[in-house]
């Protein structure tokens, strides 16, 4: 799935297409049913399209990731695996395509419904016959049908391709994005001048005792095509052992102040010293109770990048997510 990827240039001028039908037709909620030869025609083209990319993808998924007793159809004799049922099928099953939702954020496009601004374009996909995604059922009618299936060549239809090959494309890619030290420097478009992507942020992580922990953001990481993570693993378990030693200066300064001293004394016949109430026993201000001379100088070395979620560990090893 590295280097260049053939099948963007070929996206962005469909994308281009589409952008310069709707110069023409307003945009919006009550127009997503009008059908045209140029839009049948589009939703064609982009659907054969994703069939490639899709067998591709299926073709480069690596064995050692495949669930437990799945075995990939071979391709022999002209006998490819079906795009549908059996490579999105699988692509699905693992990355959870199905739930992978976009934004479609050009200016050109005014909706306020929002299962037509928000939506998984690739849900279903991995079905066929009546069960399969929208702009599966429109691509199989006007193919073997163009005359009597006109009316399937919507709008509609084809903004659920396009928005569906756009995260095929990004899958393809694979591309990690580094940010540098802005983790929201992230550009949610990706080149698209059409969609942008939803995403998963676990920048912000917060550290307890031994361990990290992920703040619970609006998009679920699911419906996540993108994950903003800390750049690289080996800082996060640098901040717990800057923290744990932090925590642990902490402690000591707390337990030598006189006040504490004074209190353990005066309480030295009881079996249990109420350790939580010893720092405001301490008298130590609070804004000066936690050392944190470790820990800023961890967080300052931390960078950020952007990864395809493909429903891995975020931190393996530090934090289970998913």
């Amino acid at each position: 799935m590295k280097g260049t990827n053939l099948f963007w240039p070929v996206y962005k001028n469909m994308e281009n297409e589409f952008l310069n039908i709707i110069d023409y037709i307003y945009c919006n909620d009550e127009q997503l049913e009008v059908y045209s030869v140029k839009i049948s025609d589009l939703i064609v083209r982009c659907v054969m399209e994703i069939e490639a990319i899709s067998k591709q993808l299926y073709r480069d998924f690596p064995n050692s990731e495949l669930p437990e007793g799945y075995d990939k159809k071979a391709e022999k004799d002209g006998d490819y695996p079906k795009f549908d049922r059996e490579c999105l099928s699988l692509l699905c099953r693992v990355w959870m395509l199905e739930k992978k939702r976009i934004v479609v954020s050009s200016y050109k496009c005014h909706f306020r419904k929002n299962e037509n601004k928000i939506f998984a374009p690739l849900k279903n996909a991995g079905k066929g016959g009546k069960n399969s995604a929208l702009w599966n059922s429109a691509y199989q009618a006007i193919k073997h049908d163009r005359v009597s299936s006109f009316k399937k060549g919507t709008l509609k239809s084809l903004i659920r391709a396009l928005g569906a090959l756009y995260i095929l494309n990004l899958y393809y890619s694979d591309e990690e994005i580094l940010m540098g030290e802005s983790e929201t420097s992230f550009d949610a478009s990706l080149g698209s001048n059409l969609f942008s992507v939803t995403y998963y942020d676990a920048t912000n992580i917060d550290v307890i005792r031994e361990t990290v922990k992920e703040p619970q953001y609006s998009t679920p990481f699911n419906e996540s095509v993108y994950i903003l993570k800390v750049g690289n693993d080996s800082l996060v378990k640098d901040l717990i052992e800057a923290f744990n030693l932090d925590n642990q200066d902490s402690i000591d300064q707390i337990m030598q102040s006189e006040n504490v001293r004074k209190y353990i004394l005066e309480h030295i016949e009881s079996k249990d010293i109420e350790v939580d109430a010893l720092p405001d026993i301490s008298g130590i201000p609070i804004e000066k109770r936690f050392l944190a001379n470790r820990l800023i100088k961890v967080y300052r070395k931390f960078f950020y990048s952007a990864v395809v979620n493909k429903h891995k560990k975020i931190y393996p090893g530090i934090i289970d997510n998913g």
